[in-house]
């Protein structure tokens, strides 16, 4: 599926065990739509350590591109917050689309 200019996968209906060996793979993101001032290498950290990158799409977000980005970050946060708790939310650099 496309999302603006880039692509990913409709995640919202994997496993957990399917979306801990996507993460591990690193063939996840948040989405992020908007003027976002950090660069990628801001966001390594908390890829590194949790698994789990960054997409930045354009301001202008169509309904569909903003549900799926919001479906999206919800399934990751609470797969992150089933495992660490709320700590994880204080290392994200940006906050994703729905959270």
């Amino acid at each position: 599926m496309t999302l603006g200019t880039f692509s990913t996968q409709d995640i919202t209906n994997l496993s957990t065990e399917e979306l801990t060996e996507h993460i591990a793979n690193g063939t996840v993101n948040f989405i992020i739509h908007g003027l976002v001032a950090i660069s990628p290498e801001t966001f390594n950290a908390f890829k590194e350590e949790y698994g789990i990158g960054l997409i930045s799409g354009s301001c202008v977000v169509d309904p569909i591109s903003y549900e799926v980005a919001q479906n999206n970050n919800k399934k990751l946060a609470a797969y992150l917050t089933s495992l660490y708790g709320n700590d994880w939310k204080n290392k994200l650099p940006a906050q994703p689309f729905g959270l």
